[in-house]
C-alpha cells in the first residue's frame, strides 16, 4: 500500500495516499469532524507530514470522546462544547515571570474535576 520509495510531485503515489485518507475519512465520518482541509500538496513529505498531524489530532479527539463516555459527560458536551468551555480558562504570564490564571467557572471545574485535572 505504501511504497518507502521517493517519487517525484504529482506522482501516481501521491494521488494513492490521497485517495486513501479521502476515502478512510469519508467512510468513518471523521472528515466532517475534524474539518480537514484538502491536500493541496506537492511533494510527498508535506503530504506524510499533514497525515501525521490530522493521525494526532484524531487520537486526542477519540481520547476526549472516551473520556466524556466514561465520566458520563458525553450528554452534556460534545468535543466541540468541551473545548469551547475549557478555552475561557486564560493564563497570564507576567513581565516579572509571575503566572496568573482566570478565574475558573463552575463548568470548567466539572469538566477538570472528571477529567482528574486540578481545578
Amino acid at each position: 500500500m505504501f511504497h518507502a520509495g521517493q517519487r517525484g510531485v504529482g506522482s501516481a503515489y501521491t494521488a494513492d495516499i490521497r485517495g486513501i485518507l479521502a476515502e478512510n475519512f469519508v467512510l468513518t465520518g471523521m472528515k466532517q469532524d475534524l474539518e480537514t482541509l484538502p491536500l493541496n500538496a506537492r511533494r510527498d513529505d508535506t503530504v506524510r507530514g499533514y497525515l501525521f498531524m490530522v493521525f494526532i489530532a484524531l487520537i486526542i479527539r477519540m481520547r476526549l470522546q472516551m473520556i466524556l463516555k466514561e465520566t458520563g459527560l458525553s450528554k452534556q458536551y460534545s468535543v466541540e462544547k468541551l473545548l469551547l468551555e475549557l478555552e475561557k480558562i486564560k493564563v497570564f504570564e507576567l513581565s516579572q515571570g509571575q503566572i496568573l490564571q482566570s478565574e475558573v467557572s463552575k463548568k470548567n471545574r466539572e469538566i477538570l474535576t472528571a477529567f482528574n485535572v486540578c481545578a
